[in-house]
């Protein structure tokens, strides 16, 4: 694949998959992650896809896996750092991991905390929905039926109910989601 046509590729997609990524990480691990991914895409010298759409849905669906993978690398990183710095200042205590829901609930940084402990596969598919996919468009990018899509964005978001539930209830607060 040429510089061009990588080019028309990075403008079709970077907007997507910074929506994905965004609805995952902050804005500065969502620029790298995504950076990253069309960086793995180029060095992989892949056939620009076929004007026919099925040649441009299996790109896609590629692209997002790679992003997945790079996005799954940043969350292992940024736990191993976090207990690296645990182990380094054995002096203190185990940082609290509690969330005080009446401060937090609106905030970005609780609900990337809620989505981290969510499997690698839900937090997948709520950040496609979270970032504007159809349920037809997800199942694309999934490669599964639509109905498969939507069972499993009912499950992932029930689950994420549960953690929200779980941290509101700890809090005392009589909230549910």
């Amino acid at each position: 694949m040429g510089r061009d046509e990588f080019e028309k590729i990075y403008w079709e997609l970077h907007p997507r998959l910074l929506a994905y990524a965004r609805g995952q990480l902050d804005d500065a691990g969502a620029y790298d992650v995504v950076a990253s991914t069309f960086e793995t895409l180029w060095k992989k010298e892949l056939v620009y896809p076929a004007d026919d759409q099925g040649g441009w849905k299996q790109f896609t669906a590629l692209a997002f896996q790679v992003l997945k993978g790079h996005v799954s690398n940043e969350y292992r990183s940024r736990h191993r750092r976090a207990s690296l710095w645990r182990r380094l200042l054995v002096l203190g205590p185990e940082p609290e991991t509690s969330v005080d829901s009446s401060a937090h609930v609106d905030s970005a940084e609780a609900a990337r905390d809620w989505l981290s402990r969510l499997s690698e596969a839900d937090r997948h598919v709520i950040a496609l929905f979270n970032a504007g996919y159809s349920t037809k468009e997800t199942a694309e990018i999934l490669s599964c039926s639509v109905s498969a899509a939507a069972r499993r964005r009912d499950r992932a978001k029930q689950r994420l109910r549960e953690i929200v539930n779980r941290e509101v209830s700890s809090g005392d607060q009589d909230t549910r989601v």
